[in-house]
């Protein structure tokens, strides 16, 4: 089921916090937000690009998919992957 089809379903019209813990399938999550994403206020998603020994850039490939739908995208850098692997974000724009 697409982020898309689950808000219809359950018929959600706002959305204060979307936070995320998927392992790994951030990219697929993604692809299905198109026509619902402007419900969202805020975000926290973890970007596991961790667990693959290949370059994912997952977290970078999320972060500009917000950016381009409107939010203003952060992250932390502590130096602990687990911890980093975060991104945070808020619509700036509608």
């Amino acid at each position: 089921m697409t982020f898309d089809d689950f808000i219809e379903e359950n018929n959600i019209d706002r959305i204060d916090l979307f936070k995320v813990n998927i392992e790994g399938a951030e990219m697929q999550i993604i692809k299905g937000m198109d026509k619902h994403i402007q419900l969202i206020e805020n975000f926290a998603i973890s970007c596991h690009d961790f667990l693959f020994q290949e370059e994912t850039h997952i977290r970078e490939t999320v972060s500009e998919f917000f950016k381009s739908k409107g939010f203003e995208v952060s992250e932390i850098n502590t130096g602990n992957k687990y911890i980093d692997s975060w991104i945070f974000g808020k619509r700036i724009t509608n």
